[in-house]
């Protein structure tokens, strides 16, 4: 039933935000401002995990999600921390197919060892972080390893111990996970562009990943 409709209201259980998320990338992944939007008030179902209804005192939309309302119309909104972080966690997912597959057939070091011996990207060579301390690796290999330690951190009941709210302390991680797989798509450009472009054209992974960076300001795009 919940394929059917792309409103929260008509998805049931925990992982509401989830499956709401996958509903618009399967329905159309290259429409990628509806997808890192906040959803709309009326998508929203205060009864469910990740959504909240905000007091009823006079709100202006702004950064962390509120939505205008007075005490004649009290609405609900998705908090913009679990929603960041549901928009990592399906990156992540992407990433491994077909991108993942695909560079594991191009980034060879052995075949390239200039480009692909280490973590090129762009004007800079990157250490894999890893290994308990930083060392050189294969561009594939950082590839893996920071899609592992990224996937790692986000399931981390230390750090991100429920799908409902994000702890403030640990607001600091969506920048540097933002950062690391950045690489991933500066390598595939600079070093793998048939790969890129296919991938591309096919997902608009990256292109959503930009807008995600640029909406919720989790990494200057300068460099990318």
């Amino acid at each position: 039933a919940a394929g059917s409709s792309s409103s929260l209201s008509a998805i049931e259980g925990p992982f509401q935000l989830q499956e709401y998320l996958s509903i618009l990338i399967s329905r159309d992944p290259h429409d990628v401002e509806r997808i890192v939007a906040l959803p709309h008030e009326s998508d929203l179902d205060p009864s469910q995990p990740g959504t909240s209804i905000k007091g009823k005192e006079r709100s202006c939309s702004d950064a962390s999600g509120s939505i205008s309302m007075d005490e004649d119309n009290v609405v609900q909104s998705v908090d913009t921390d679990i929603w960041v972080y549901e928009q990592l966690r399906r990156v992540v997912l992407d990433l491994s197919t077909p991108w993942l597959t695909s560079l594991q057939e191009d980034c060879d070091k052995n075949a390239k060892p200039d480009t692909c011996s280490a973590m090129n990207a762009g004007d800079w060579m990157y250490l894999c972080a890893s290994h308990g301390e930083e060392k050189q690796c294969c561009a594939i290999d950082y590839t893996i390893h920071t899609l592992d330690g990224t996937t790692s951190l986000l399931n981390s009941a230390r750090h991100f111990p429920s799908r409902t709210y994000v702890p403030n302390t640990s607001l600091r991680h969506f920048g540097s996970m933002a950062r690391r797989l950045s690489r991933i798509f500066v390598h595939a450009w600079c070093y793998h562009r048939d790969v890129f472009q296919a991938c591309e054209a096919e997902t608009s992974l990256y292109t959503r990943f930009f807008a995600l960076l640029e909406r919720y300001d989790l990494l200057a795009t300068d460099n990318l």
